[in-house]
């Protein structure tokens, strides 16, 4: 396993676990978010983002899905990008207005995460 198909493992896990404790627990998401320290969300949003995107983008050739690992890795690294640019009071404000949604929204987003980080994951397995 390259490195870069490591670290789409790690992070995919990461995604995958937040997802499903999401699922089971839309509460305890919204916890967690809600408790990011405000100066460190975008900072370190970002660069997870970034460090994702080049890595499914490295990892796509020798991947089961190199068509879809290039485009979520040039979509997860312009998210990046674009990121710091939002501003906080606007990564704030969405914040808010995620956090009011119901359950089963928060559930259904959720589930798309699991997805995408367990699609990551198997996209790099050998």
């Amino acid at each position: 396993m390259t490195i870069q198909a490591f670290i789409v493992s790690l992070i995919g896990l990461a995604i995958l676990c937040v997802g499903l404790a999401g699922v089971v627990s839309p509460a305890g998401l919204i916890a967690l978010v809600s408790n990011w320290r405000p100066a460190w969300r975008i900072p370190i949003a970002a660069a997870l983002r970034i460090v994702f995107g080049v890595a499914l983008w490295l990892a796509a050739l020798d991947s089961h899905a190199p068509a879809a690992l290039r485009a979520l890795g040039a979509l997860s690294f312009a998210a990046g990008l674009a990121l710091p640019f939002v501003g906080r009071a606007r990564v704030d404000a969405l914040i808010d207005w995620w956090t009011q949604r119901s359950a089963g929204t928060i559930r259904c987003w959720a589930g798309v995460a699991a997805l995408l980080g367990g699609f990551s994951i198997w996209a790099v397995l050998p």
